[in-house]
């Protein structure tokens, strides 16, 4: 009788153990469902649709985005140049191999640029711009330094020379900038400093008349006791009236800088607004090919204690090497386009 009601016992321990094993898996379940049903919520409020930006140009006409731009930037007509073009000196960091290079005389074979995408979002503020650049070379002197961790840094220099293939830059221009104006309180501060020397001038009038009256008392007192006494009550009326006329002045001169510093937080709210501005565009590159480089100099062929791991960590990831730079080399290619095919900002 014992033995079947251990018997009993287990069976109904086991069906519990079942039920409960049960009960947990589906509330797992449950908060499974929940988690990915909140994570597609989260993912709708976060993860923004495609904008509704338009194309104003049927085309991508260049004409048409040249008048685009004229008609709302302040810029100048541009002038197409295909020549070959040096783009001077572009300084840029590779954070991945704790470098920073100096292009210099970085020149180009040609940039003939072509204009694959142009769209307009008023709601957004923001203009896109994409232009692709193909079979292009550049070639400058890379002054190379880096920068060993708890060592002084390394200088080195070399000749890049450099094929792209295809590269695609787009840049985002705000429609509209709003710019502090600076000119309106260098003329205030050009005020107050005329009118603190003008106060200053003043004083010295002042100075020069209280002196007079204290001449001719002591005159007077030399010839008798009576004038003396007459003297020195004028002298005193004097006296008087000049510290009067240095607290009027004073209290002008106070006023007058009060003014100025209140024309100086005037001037400091005018703003500015500016549309299409090349200064406040970001650039951003894309290299759809992989290019072809090649680098040479001294310091590159020999077995450096210190440059030997780096070089060959560069020369094996050069590609990662090439994405750091382009984020620099990039900026300048974009602007060149712009101000010599689209708008001449005169950056």
């Amino acid at each position: 009788m014992s033995c079947g009601c251990i018997q009993i016992t287990l069976i109904q321990f086991i069906v519990q153990a079942e039920f409960v094993n049960t009960v947990i898996k589906m509330k797992s379940q449950l908060f499974c469902c929940a988690l990915l049903f909140l994570s597609y919520a989260a993912a709708d409020e976060v993860c923004t649709p495609d904008s509704d930006g338009v194309e104003p140009c049927d085309g991508l006409e260049l004409s048409c985005i040249q008048e685009y731009f004229q008609k709302r930037a302040d810029c100048q007509p541009a002038v197409v140049d295909s020549d070959v073009l040096n783009l001077g000196t572009i300084s840029m960091s590779l954070p991945s191999f704790q470098m920073k290079i100096d292009q210099q005389n970085t020149t180009f074979d040609q940039l003939d640029g072509e204009i694959f995408a142009f769209t307009v979002n008023e709601a957004e503020n923001l203009a896109v711009l994409g232009v692709k650049f193909s079979n292009f070379s550049m070639i400058s002197n890379a002054v190379f330094k880096y920068f060993p961790t708890g060592k002084e840094p390394r200088i080195f220099s070399g000749i890049s020379d450099e094929f792209y293939g295809s590269v695609k830059i787009t840049t985002y221009f705000p429609l509209k900038t709003i710019i502090e104006s600076e000119s309106s309180e260098s003329s205030s501060e050009e005020d107050s400093s005329s009118s603190s020397s003008s106060s200053s001038s003043s004083s010295e009038e002042s100075s020069s008349v209280t002196e007079e009256p204290s001449s001719s008392s002591e005159e007077s007192s030399s010839t008798s006791e009576e004038s003396s006494s007459t003297s020195e009550e004028s002298s005193s009326t004097d006296s008087e009236e000049s510290s009067s006329t240095d607290s009027e002045e004073s209290s002008s001169s106070s006023s007058s800088s009060s003014s100025s510093s209140s024309s100086e937080k005037s001037s400091s709210t005018e703003e500015v607004v500016k549309g299409l501005d090349l200064a406040s565009a970001k650039h951003f590159s894309y290299i759809a090919e992989e290019p072809i480089i090649n680098i040479t100099g001294d310091c590159l062929d020999t077995d450096d204690e210190v440059l030997a791991a780096v070089l060959e960590d560069f020369n094996n990831n050069i590609n990662k090497a090439v994405i750091e730079a382009w984020k620099y080399v990039g900026k300048a290619v974009a602007e060149y386009y712009i101000q010599n095919n689209i708008c001449n900002y005169n950056l």
